[in-house]
């Protein structure tokens, strides 16, 4: 081949071989290694097979030795010597193991002591990332599957009729293993190859251009002290590719425990998914319904029997404050507003605060639905109070105050309630009157312990004018009358 084509399918070489082993590591050698293949095998009687685009670039291409000869003989030794230089360290791994081991163990895989130079051995195999595929990788092996049947080896040669009519290959890649057996190869041996710089899965492959019965060899993984392998890549696939490839497998594995295993527990979770997926419909649906509510249970267990017999009696306490759980502004201005949560909500140092206030907004067009839950056992006499905030300037006259319970038991839900849907009113329970720093209260009356309590405070009759906005937290009340 021309230096051009030469100097080309070496650029393909380096830029798809992943593992660079075989240089010890230093990739910059890479370049240097597959040159020095391609021109020992030309002046070995080598064959080269070059795949041209239709711009003439190169595509792809393949390096195979025919039977009867190695790569690195006698004349392509010499060559590689002088092109191909490595670290001593690399060299005694190559000449000491790989030179040595490596033949032995793809002879024994296909059951011959002359297997690897009885066969057509495929050196290289690339294809141009864009062009795979294609159909160009298959190509590059078919040419060479045509002219077995019609190949004479070169004297003096061993082989003898029959032989010669095989043609097989090692990857170090997983997903190369996949491609090959598309190809039709069979897969002959796999094991695991230490090296100083990294260990890699080692696969051999044969195909029997004579379809005579291959023989398989033992899984070779145990023998750990076989050290190096060549590491020659197939035709680059993505994942999706070879899944397209795996149905024209011609052998189909029996599954190991590990894989029955792996399954068992991927169905297991799958199932635990499909459940918890259940679960949290069924309560995001629950959320949603606004009739939906948990039961609210007393922490207070056995008190009731306790106090009930007669024979011990609560302790007296000072009157406890409950501020409302739920404080919402409603206005028959626009019925189905919905007035915003956390207005006071601020960025701090030390994230987002929500103040525990609470807003009464009252006027002639706006209301404010309150409601309390009852959380202390054994006070279960309550009073509503209205405290309003102290304004030295204020003139105005005391206000009226309409409570109107509503009729409603489950929890109110701020973020939907508006004017439209807020629930009707039960009954009037009382009229407040409060002026600037004052604080009032209608009668006592039994609440039980755990109940929900809701009102809608508005502008009484006497005071279709007023206007409150008051705020209140822990710290007191503030705003306006």
């Amino acid at each position: 081949p021309a230096d051009k084509l030469i100097e080309d399918s070496v650029e393909l070489f380096t830029s798809l071989m992943q593992n660079g082993s075989l240089v010890g590591g230093e990739t910059t050698l890479l370049g240097s290694m597959a040159r020095s293949m391609i021109k020992a095998a030309v002046l070995v009687a080598g064959e080269y097979y070059p795949a041209l685009d239709e711009n003439g670039e190169l595509a792809g291409y393949a390096l195979w030795m025919p039977p009867g000869r190695v790569l690195f003989d006698t004349r392509g030794s010499s060559i590689t010597r002088m092109s191909y230089v490595r670290r001593p360290e690399v060299e005694d791994v190559l000449t000491n193991k790989y030179f040595k081991e490596f033949p032995g163990f793809v002879n024994k895989c296909m059951g011959s002591p002359k297997s690897k130079t009885d066969a057509w051995w495929l050196h290289n195999l690339f294809v141009r990332p864009d062009r795979q595929r294609q159909g160009i990788g298959r190509q590059l092996i078919e040419v060479v599957k045509q002219k077995v049947g019609t190949y004479s080896a070169p004297e003096p040669s061993h082989l003898t009729s029959g032989q010669g009519q095989t043609l097989a290959c090692s990857t170090t890649q997983d997903y190369n293993a996949l491609v090959y057996k598309a190809y039709g190869f069979e897969q002959k041996g796999l094991r695991t190859m230490p090296s100083p710089w990294g260990d890699w899965p080692l696969y051999v492959f044969a195909l029997d251009t004579a379809k005579a019965a291959g023989r398989e060899c033992d899984n070779m993984a145990d023998h750990a002290e076989e050290s190096i392998a060549l590491l020659y890549e197939g035709e680059r696939s993505s994942q999706e590719d070879l899944k397209q490839a795996q149905p024209r497998l011609p052998t189909r594995s029996t599954p190991t425990l590990s894989q029955w295993i792996s399954a068992t527990l991927a169905l297991f979770i799958l199932a635990d998914l499909l459940a918890y997926l259940y679960v949290f419909r069924a309560v995001v649906n629950d959320i949603r319904d606004s009739e939906a509510q948990l039961e609210f249970r007393s922490p207070y267990r056995g008190l009731d029997d306790l106090y009930g017999s007669g024979e011990a009696n609560s302790s007296r306490h000072d009157p406890i404050e409950n501020v409302p759980r739920v404080a919402a502004v409603v206005t028959n201005e626009d019925p189905e507003k919905v007035y915003p949560l956390d207005e006071h909500r601020r960025l701090s140092a030390y994230g987002t605060v929500t103040p525990l206030d609470r807003h009464l907004r009252v006027s002639g067009t706006m209301h404010t639905v309150l409601q309390f839950r009852v959380m202390d056992y054994g006070m279960e006499r309550c009073a509503l109070a209205l405290r309003l905030p102290f304004i030295e300037s204020n003139t105005s006259k005391p206000v009226d105050l309409d409570i109107c319970a509503l009729d409603v038991s489950r929890q109110l839900n701020p973020r939907t309630l508006s004017w439209s849907t807020r629930p009707p009113c039960k009954n009037l329970v009382g009229t407040l009157r409060g002026g600037a720093g004052e604080e009032v209260r209608l009668p006592e009356f039994s609440c039980k312990w755990g109940e929900l309590y809701t009102y809608e405070v508005s502008c009484a009759a006497e005071s279709p004018a007023c206007d409150v906005d008051v705020w209140a937290d822990r710290n007191g009340t503030w705003g306006e009358i």
